[in-house]
């Protein structure tokens, strides 16, 4: 029992981390018109970056979730 209380408290910690990178990612990409050239490309590698780190986490607990059963 408590193996599985503690599978599922890392997969909400996974889920929660990598939604929160994704959404970092997205605001890391949001760039105004405004924005230094010296900056542009730093951000959107670094938004690419938190976008597939964050992916990264969320796929697998999704996929995992989608594909076993809890009888």
């Amino acid at each position: 029992m408590q193996r599985l209380l503690r599978a599922r408290r890392i997969r909400r910690w996974r889920l929660l981390g990598g939604v929160g990178l994704v959404l970092a990612g997205y605001a890391a990409l949001a760039v105004s018109p405004d924005t230094p050239s010296h900056w542009l490309v730093p951000r959107v590698a670094l938004g690419f970056g938190l976008l597939f780190g964050g992916a990264a986490l969320v796929l697998p607990v999704l996929l995992t979730t989608l594909t076993t059963r809890d009888d």
